[in-house]
């Protein structure tokens, strides 16, 4: 396999959790193989609509995104966007990400019918209910 150069989008600012992951990942990358990582930070690309449009055109090849902001493609993940849903407790939140059927099993099938591969989704803080 020829090197690359992958394309990473997210929807925060320097120094925010997206952000500190999206480099880390830069970091394992370059690392672990001849491929290099660009990332692309809020806004630089437009809105969260938009980098989901050109991860599905195949310009993008990773997004970290809230799968509320997806719900326009996958209707279903505008279930993220309703206060107050997942518990507060962390442990909690990380135990539903971990075993739930539907963020494990119906979510990536959701995704992979749009084109779209679903690598991951976890709490991330706050009320938990996105990424």
């Amino acid at each position: 396999m020829n090197a690359a150069n992958w394309r990473y989008a997210h929807e925060e600012y320097e120094g925010d959790v997206q952000d500190v992951f999206a480099y880390k990942f830069k970091e394992y990358i370059e690392e672990n193989s001849d491929h290099t990582l660009q990332i692309y930070r809020f806004g630089e690309l437009g809105e969260s609509d938009d980098i989901m449009e050109q991860t599905q055109a195949g310009i993008l090849n990773f997004v970290n995104q809230s799968p509320g902001f997806t719900g326009s493609l996958i209707p279903e993940a505008q279930i993220f966007f309703i206060p107050y849903l997942m518990p507060t407790d962390m442990d909690t939140v990380i135990e539903f990400f971990r075993e739930s059927e539907a963020i494990n099993e119906d979510f990536p099938e959701l995704y992979s019918e749009k084109g779209l591969e679903l690598l991951k989704m976890y709490g991330r803080g706050g009320n938990g209910s996105d990424r």
